[in-house]
């Protein structure tokens, strides 16, 4: 007679227990669906479609996650050169943004790389399509000079060498 309350005490806690369960697994399908690649990040532009150091570039596309995102850079060969963070993405997931540095630009080097994204919300990891992103060489800080006059000279012979601005540089050579 015992046995038949139990019984009938645990049939209940079984059935919500159970209810539970199948609730708990709908859930965690919906939200990581067994097709993660469904979530997978598409780029459909990039701008500026070219730039060199300190060029903020901005990625438009889709499934662009806050955190957990990779920028790659690919050769004509199809193999990676690079990877650098995103700096910020969107709240919408619609656009990633990054900055070439300087250290970046001199271990890559000029020339047109495929861009694509990696996302963690695939089990491995998630790439997106690539778009096409010329990288180009620095300017350099260096002076230049338009002219220099004389073009000869001996020890203590006043040189007058014109930069392509309007400033004028004086320089006196001495010989030790």
């Amino acid at each position: 007679c015992d046995n038949v309350g139990i019984t009938n005490k645990r049939k209940p806690a079984l059935f919500f227990m159970k209810k539970f369960l199948l609730a708990g697994l709908f859930v965690l399908f919906t939200i990581f669906p067994l097709d993660a690649s469904a979530n997978a990040p598409t780029l459909t532009s990039i701008t500026p479609s070219s730039g060199t150091e300190n060029t903020t570039v901005t990625i438009y596309g889709t499934n662009l996650l806050v955190g957990g995102t990779t920028i790659e850079f690919y050769n004509s060969n199809n193999q990676i050169v690079a990877s650098i963070p995103q700096t910020m993405t969107s709240a919408n997931g619609t656009q990633v943004r990054f900055t070439l540095g300087n250290q970046f630009v001199a271990m890559v080097g000029a020339g047109t790389y495929q861009v694509g994204v990696m996302t963690n919300v695939c089990p491995g990891g998630c790439s997106s399509n690539r778009v096409n992103f010329t990288l180009t060489a620095p300017t350099s800080n260096a002076p230049t000079l338009t002219s220099i006059t004389p073009s000869s000279g001996t020890e203590n012979t006043t040189v007058i060498a014109t930069p392509p601005t309007p400033a004028v540089w004086l320089v006196t050579y001495s010989a030790p």
